[in-house]
């Protein structure tokens, strides 16, 4: 396996008719730290990032990242060298000149039982089978189990999408996993989830960067996190350089964690693999986090169900909505109540805490008086019909009435004229 390499010989290689397994390895060299290969003037090699598991606390696998220098010993950045080739036949031969060299080198990885994430570019994927077969080849090589592969689709721009498709398709046939980079970035978005159906997403850094700056971007992290789960995705967070950074990923409930504050990319022989320390210490500030925030909840919900209980128990009995309607809209932070049918139809007109709302100037006037409205398909209708007597708390969703985010309370019960729900919306941009 071990072959001396000049840059002439990759410049050979690319003019030759195929780009197979034999042609990439003239391209590489085997020395004591690994393997080398020769791309134009660098030299390549690999460092390895691992990626963690939240819940084990442990390594789950390592992201192969392509280093190089140039011919006077300089660092060059993977971004320089990935804006090296100079036509398509170049850009396929480097992809398969870095796989080969991750897949080498991942040989002295401590723990072989590991996923290896190895990022394939959006042209290799669809351009690949035109220059012959290799991946198959390179595994069976290195006699590494597909299913130990996870196929990482980096963002990039991509002209055929069926043939895109394919590729992944053929990836999967074999054994391994896919997974696309740098979600919510450029090319890679929802429409590549739904074409590609990957088993893994990693989200791009700047997801989690804009989550710190405010609540309210910090819960469309967490609810982008539980829609990828829905779609059949594990989630990894990326880009992680900070405790603040950790504890939101942990708290979105992301599967996977990876970036610098838990390990640097370095090479297979060095890395540390202890880091259950580490997680010992996160976990005990995300408790520490959660239990504060559930006291503050449990301080203001004990008012909150008990005045909602009893309007609900009075209705019950035969009174109108009139009659228990003042308590509920003296309580901070509640801007609504409304009674509706077991049909979802409501029933008479909303009680607005904000009167000035009602002013026909209104940008959200319309959509205040709630008169006639049928409400069934909203979960906390569909909720408090299948648990009657029982009081629910939705989620926080935007309200339709322009006032921002808010939590509706609602209780199904029986009355003299069928079942009512009685429902109080509570902003939810603070805790009451």
């Amino acid at each position: 396996m071990s072959i001396t390499t000049e840059a002439s010989v990759a410049k050979t290689t690319l003019s030759s008719p195929s780009l197979t397994l034999k042609e990439i390895k003239r391209s590489t060299q085997q020395v004591e730290t690994g393997v080398l290969s020769t791309f134009e003037s660098m030299t390549l090699t690999s460092h390895f990032q691992p990626i963690y598991s939240i819940d084990h606390q442990k390594i789950i696998g390592y992201e192969a990242l392509i280093r190089g220098k140039d011919k006077d010993g300089n660092n060059i950045s993977p971004d320089v060298i990935f804006d090296t080739p100079y036509d398509e036949r170049s850009s396929v031969y480097l992809d398969r000149l870095c796989r080969y060299t991750h897949v080498a080198n991942s040989e002295k990885l401590k723990d072989q039982d590991k996923w290896l994430f190895i990022n394939i570019s959006s042209l290799a994927c669809e351009k690949g089978r035109d220059y012959g077969t290799f991946f198959s080849d390179l595994l069976s090589y290195f006699n590494i189990s597909a299913e130990r592969i996870v196929v990482e689709i980096i963002e990039d721009h991509c002209t055929n999408n069926a043939k895109l498709v394919e590729a992944c398709n053929y990836y999967k046939s074999m054994g391994c996993l896919i997974a696309i980079d740098d979600f919510g970035a450029g090319h890679s978005n929802f429409e590549r989830i739904w074409n590609l159906r990957p088993d893994i997403v990693k989200l791009d850094r700047s997801m989690l960067l804009r989550a710190i700056k405010s609540n309210h971007t910090q819960r469309m992290l967490t609810t982008i996190v539980q829609m990828l789960h829905q779609s059949g995705c594990l989630v990894v967070i990326e880009g992680i350089e900070t405790e603040e950074q950790a504890l939101i990923a942990i708290d979105s409930n992301a599967d996977f964690v990876q970036g610098f504050y838990f390990a640097r990319p370095q090479a297979a022989s060095i890395i540390e693999t202890e880091i259950k320390p580490l997680f010992s210490h996160l976990m005990k500030q995300n408790i520490a986090i959660e239990q504060y925030q559930l006291h503050q909840d449990l301080h203001w919900s004990s008012t909150y169900r008990k005045t909602f209980l009893q309007a609900a128990m009075t209705i019950k009995t035969g009174e109108s909505i009139n009659s228990v309607i003042e308590p509920l809209m003296n309580l901070k932070k509640v801007i609504r109540c409304f009674l509706v049918d077991n049909q979802g139809q409501q029933q008479g007109e909303s009680y607005i805490v904000d009167q000035g709302k009602l002013k026909a100037v209104g940008q959200f006037y319309q959509l205040q008086l709630g008169r006639d409205a049928n409400w069934y398909r909203k979960h906390y209708i569909r909720n408090a019909l299948r648990q009657p007597n029982q009081m629910h708390i939705s989620p926080p969703y935007q309200s339709i009435t322009g006032d921002g985010l808010c939590i509706t309370t609602s209780m199904c019960f029986d009355t003299d004229e069928g079942q009512k729900i009685l429902c109080m919306d509570i902003l939810a941009e603070h805790n009451p």
